[in-house]
């Protein structure tokens, strides 16, 4: 069951956290990360096992557990406020399938700005938090279209 547990966690975490996922993996601590979590939640599982609870109902109360020492997820609060103030760009980006891999661009052109503002669980719906991950946001984009417009500008000169 603890097999099963470490798949579910590991899905959650990548699609929720996959800015841990690549600063563990970087760290060359992945594994190591993962199985120490696990380690906390054996107690529960065992504990739920003798229970005769349903093995859907047990990994659901583990997976919450392992979930609840988690920091706010970063990633989800992107995805959220491209869809709710970025709509043009969170469609064109969803529908050509590279949402996810803009939202970790995003989420390192905003880290300065989640780090300065101590973003946790306990101030996530925090307006000025709201507003200064907006503008980082805008000037992700803006910058973006400039490069792309840079570039569109420089092969019209090289092939003049």
């Amino acid at each position: 069951m603890l097999q099963h547990l470490s798949i579910h966690y590991l899905n959650y975490l990548n699609n929720h956290h996959p800015d841990l996922l690549l600063e563990w993996r970087q760290a060359g601590a992945l594994h190591e990360t993962i199985e120490r979590q696990l380690d906390q939640a054996k107690p529960l599982l065992e504990k739920l096992s003798t229970a005769e609870l349903h093995v859907d109902d047990i990994l659901e109360q583990c997976l919450n557990e392992l979930i609840s020492v988690l920091p706010a997820s970063r990633f989800d609060y992107i995805t959220q406020l491209l869809s709710t103030e970025f709509e043009q760009q969170h469609e064109q980006l969803l529908s050509s399938g590279l949402l996810p891999y803009e939202c970790m661009n995003l989420l390192q052109h905003c880290k300065p700005v989640f780090d300065n503002l101590n973003f946790s669980l306990a101030n996530e719906d925090d307006s000025f938090i709201r507003y200064a991950m907006i503008a980082a946001i805008s000037d992700y984009f803006e910058r973006g279209q400039e490069q792309v417009s840079n570039a569109v500008q420089q092969s019209t000169t090289i092939n003049a």
